[in-house]
């Protein structure tokens, strides 16, 4: 599995490092912004984390639909099942690399953030306050990026290209939230829709139940249903996303033998 794990990441390296350094130049250029010329309050930086969680979700969804689909993933999985590489060792290597891979630059994204924050305002808004809140947004994230992943993920089994793939994850994120407003409407009158998966999403980004409890209204989900929501979800859609895996696989593997 951990060879696995090292051969997947070293095929994503470059790009991951690229997304680190954009990552990098992004977190900067708010902060110089913030001391400057006030783009962003600097009380509001670290508890934002540097207003970067967005970009971090957005490169997961890149990360996350290139890990099955497009000829290069392809030609990588074809490779592991030639040597006798079981489905589910190559499915579960993929999820873990893309674990790291997120927590690389949500690492990157709350140190920096720290650091910059220091810089701009030395001893001013690095507090026991700050820190709790830019934790909430942090565990916010977590979730919303591991629905989102996993939905991507799925898509990434289904559609079996890059383009469409990354088009599909963008899509289900900003579209999805959307759909969620439309329900929204119904919910006062049926408030079994609260568990659409749509209404998931509202457990992270621009809209975060976690950091914003006000959406409560909204949603009309207790903190512990948006949390234990995301994660369900999150689990059916990798559910799904190795049935359908295993099952394209195995009718490559019948197809070839014929």
């Amino acid at each position: 599995m951990w060879d696995l794990i090292k051969r997947n990441f070293s095929q994503r390296a470059n790009l991951l490092y690229f997304f680190n350094a954009i990552l990098i130049l992004y977190i900067i250029g708010v902060g110089l912004g913030s001391h400057f010329v006030q783009i962003l309050p600097p009380v509001n930086f670290l508890p934002t984390l540097g207003t970067a969680s967005d970009i971090v979700t957005g490169m997961i969804i890149i990360l996350a639909a290139l890990s099955f689909s497009g000829k290069k993933a392809h030609r990588q999985i074809d490779g592991y099942l030639a040597i006798h590489v079981s489905k589910l060792d190559i499915f579960w290597s993929k999820v873990i690399t893309l674990t790291i891979q997120y927590v690389n630059l949500i690492l990157v994204d709350v140190i920096l953030s720290v650091v910059v924050q220091h810089f701009m305002t030395p001893g001013k808004y690095i507090n026991r306050r700050t820190l709790h809140v830019m934790a909430i947004a942090v565990g916010a994230n977590v979730l919303y990026v591991f629905l989102l992943a996993s939905i991507t993920v799925l898509f990434s089994t289904l559609i079996k290209n890059e383009a469409g793939t990354i088009a599909a994850g963008f899509g289900f994120r900003f579209l999805g939230t959307a759909i969620a407003g439309i329900f929204m409407i119904l919910l006062y009158s049926h408030r079994w829709l609260k568990w659409n998966p749509f209404n998931a999403l509202f457990v992270g980004g621009s809209y975060s139940q976690i950091n914003n409890p006000i959406y409560h209204a909204m949603t009309k989900m207790s903190m512990p249903n948006a949390i234990g929501s995301a994660i369900i979800y999150g689990i059916i859609y990798l559910f799904f996303a190795y049935l359908i895996f295993s099952r394209y696989y195995k009718r490559t593997e019948h197809s070839s033998k014929n």
